[in-house]
């Protein structure tokens, strides 16, 4: 029987390969094409939302600005080598660190060009500062029409300087979509989803990565939400009913609606929701 689309191992993903693969494994855990579309962003960041140089303030949010590329420059040596880029909006100045790849930083960077920066502002002797920044063109930027939210992935350190970025994260998550295209099935009775005017499950899985507005983003995590409860209850509800109501009630996936129906209400009302401990 050939292999699910889902379970693919994350290796043979175009962006990904077998370095970036076992990366992925060491750093989060995850190895298939499941793994990774079951990774959910942690928030979403609104692309309309542009902070001027100077109103940027340590902290750990992250955040997009704009400016000018004034100078970039290498500075130390040895394995101590860092790329340093000033930014610039005529009156205020970010500096831009890379201490890793700073071979390809420094060729993917042009100096007088403007660029949309995103990342997490520190401080270092009264200096504003980014490390590792994700940058766009602000021509190109610009140009892009479409859903003003854009998901922001929990990533290591260490994935960041390795350039496995929140850009080129949602670039291999749209490349995994394609490739499952078709291969998403339902997994709540049709009733249920009916009844409790669910998204299905595929249109969920992309709006929860990339969300046409806030009311699809909002509809997409109450799926995944009321998917979670309902099998967790589910699940407790028939290795419970028995002990406690002394009635026999099969489980075999397949109950009749009237039977589903009669069985939830009384897992619902009678049993209490385990707790964690």
């Amino acid at each position: 029987m050939p292999e699910h689309p889902l379970f693919y191992d994350l290796a043979y993903l175009k962006g990904i390969g077998p370095q970036r693969a076992a990366w992925l494994e060491s750093e989060l855990g995850l190895k298939t094409y499941y793994d990774l579309l079951t990774y959910f962003p942690y928030r979403y960041l609104d692309r309309s939302e542009v902070h001027s140089l100077g109103a940027l303030v340590e902290g750990p949010a992250f955040v997009q600005t704009r400016g000018k590329i004034l100078r970039i420059e290498r500075v130390g040596v040895g394995k101590a080598t860092r790329l340093v880029a000033i930014l610039t909006d005529g009156q205020h100045y970010l500096e831009l660190i890379w201490f890793q790849s700073v071979q390809w930083a420094e060729s993917s960077l042009r100096q007088g060009e403007e660029y949309l920066v995103f990342g997490k502002v520190s401080q270092y002797k009264g200096q504003v500062q980014m490390a590792h920044p994700e940058l766009t063109l602000w021509d190109e930027w610009n140009k892009k029409s479409g859903p003003s939210l854009s998901p922001m992935y929990s990533l290591t350190d260490k994935l960041r300087q390795r350039n496995l970025n929140n850009r080129w994260w949602m670039g291999v998550v749209r490349q995994a979509l394609d490739q499952v295209l078709g291969n998403v099935s339902e997994i709540l009775p049709a009733y249920v989803v009916e009844a409790a005017s669910l998204m299905n499950r595929w249109e969920a899985l992309v709006q929860v990565h990339f969300p046409d507005d806030p009311a699809q983003l909002a509809k997409a995590l109450h799926r995944f939400k009321f998917e979670e409860l309902f099998f967790l209850q589910f699940g407790y509800c028939d290795s419970k009913a028995t002990e406690n109501f002394k009635i026999q009630v099969p489980f075999s996936g397949r109950l009749g609606k009237c039977s589903f129906v009669f069985f939830m209400s009384v897992c619902l009302l009678n049993s209490p929701m385990p707790r964690n401990v």
